[in-house]
């Protein structure tokens, strides 16, 4: 006799967190409320997840290394089920852009919808580059699920997109830093 779960829906998602974009975009935007905001990585994570009904697989956080957020990187690569890329910070006659960091990113969602580990991908991000990487994603049999801050997001993304919303202030999980990263 064969047993059956309770729960049929063994979907899994990965999170893929343009770390700049969520920073600038959205915490920064929080932190004048109150002067801080800090932000539950695992919480966000979790919470997108059960938004769309699925477990989390696995957190995907793209920052560039820097002395500054060394300490915040390494506090969130030991949570269980997160991977830290990193790319370079590189200075150009603009001032310093990230380096690397896009085609990471871009990287991961390709190779996680090759392998079959996920029926879905929440993508934290707000540029335009990722509409081909997202198309072939889409063409694997993954819903991709774009969140995105309130003022500054592509719109030629969001319509790629299976699904895509504002980052809710019900899936932003602030924390009293007693427990979590330190930036």
């Amino acid at each position: 006799m064969v047993q059956v779960r309770g729960d049929l829906n063994n979907d899994k998602a990965a999170v893929l967190i343009d770390n700049s974009y969520l920073q600038k975009e959205v915490i920064d935007g929080l932190k004048g409320r109150n002067g801080k905001f800090q932000l539950d990585y695992k919480e966000l994570s979790d919470n997108l997840c059960r938004e769309i009904g699925a477990d989390r697989f696995r957190t995907y956080i793209y920052d560039v290394n820097l002395a500054s957020n060394k300490n915040f990187l390494m506090s969130l690569s030991l949570q269980d089920n997160f991977e830290i890329r990193t790319g370079k910070l590189q200075e150009n006659d603009r001032g310093f852009q990230q380096k690397q960091v896009d085609i990471l990113l871009a990287i991961d969602m390709i190779k996680l919808a090759l392998k079959n580990k996920i029926q879905h991908l929440i993508l934290i991000t707000g540029d335009s580059d990722f509409v081909p990487a997202v198309q072939y994603v889409k063409e694997e049999g993954v819903l991709v699920h774009l969140r995105h801050a309130e003022k500054t997001w592509s719109k030629e993304l969001s319509q790629t997109c299976d699904s895509s919303r504002q980052l809710s202030s019900a899936v932003l999980i602030e924390f009293d830093g007693k427990r979590g990263y330190s930036r």
